[in-house]
């Protein structure tokens, strides 16, 4: 458990898996998550938890987006202690780097990460609605969704990785699993979605040796 007037280093994983320092964090106060609280980023609920009630630290502000660390091999885990171990210095860059988003027909996320998204490329997300494809990577079976109505494909990413299934009855009788995501084709309205996703899961063949069933 962090303590009342500790540090905390904030990082995040770049597209290209570099380990980028954004901020150093003061812990204020340690309290509990009331009822209904939900993480506002993967919209999970966080309700009976640590709540940790934090300000932004001066210090070290010049090297947020500039410094990147070796995070370390094997398990990433996501909260490390400093004094148990260093974190060696790779870089220190002039100006703040992020790649252009690449494309719809490039973008291409495990969902377990998609939190890590670059900010610009969640907003390019966020625009649209569309058709895309889950691949679980234990093995290779191909699931064909749209994100449509109310949905964009952003929010729709992002309820993959909080249920695990997105309402979906066979991804939900597989249990958690890891996907892929990708987008297969942007389109404006609900009917030209629904006549996109079928024809993706005929060519796709998703209803025969895939995850669709319909």
């Amino acid at each position: 458990m962090f303590k009342i007037g500790g540090l905390l280093a904030s990082f995040v994983v770049t597209p290209k898996g570099e380990t980028l320092f954004v901020g150093l964090y003061r812990v204020n106060d340690i309290g509990i998550a009331p009822t209904g609280t939900f993480d506002p980023v993967l919209q999970v609920d966080r309700s009976g938890l640590h709540f940790y009630h934090i300000t932004r630290e001066e210090k070290l502000s010049d090297y947020a987006g500039h410094l990147t660390v070796n995070w370390g091999g094997g398990h990433r885990a996501w909260v490390q202690l400093a004094h148990r171990k260093d974190k060696p210095i790779l870089e220190i860059r002039k100006e703040l780097r992020e790649d252009p988003f690449p494309g719809f027909g490039r973008f291409c996320w495990d969902i377990d990460v998609i939190a890590a998204v670059p900010i610009t490329w969640q907003s390019v997300l966020k625009s649209v609605k569309g058709v895309y494809l889950l691949v679980c990577k234990d093995t290779g079976k191909q699931y064909v969704g749209s994100a449509k109505g109310e949905e964009n494909l952003w929010s729709r990413f992002q309820d993959y990785k909080r249920t695990g299934h997105g309402g979906n009855v066979e991804l939900k009788s597989r249990g958690r699993k890891p996907y892929q995501v990708t987008v297969l084709e942007v389109v404006n309205s609900d009917e030209g979605i629904e006549k996109a996703e079928s024809a993706w899961k005929t060519r796709l063949m998703s209803r025969k040796f895939g995850l669709n069933r319909n």
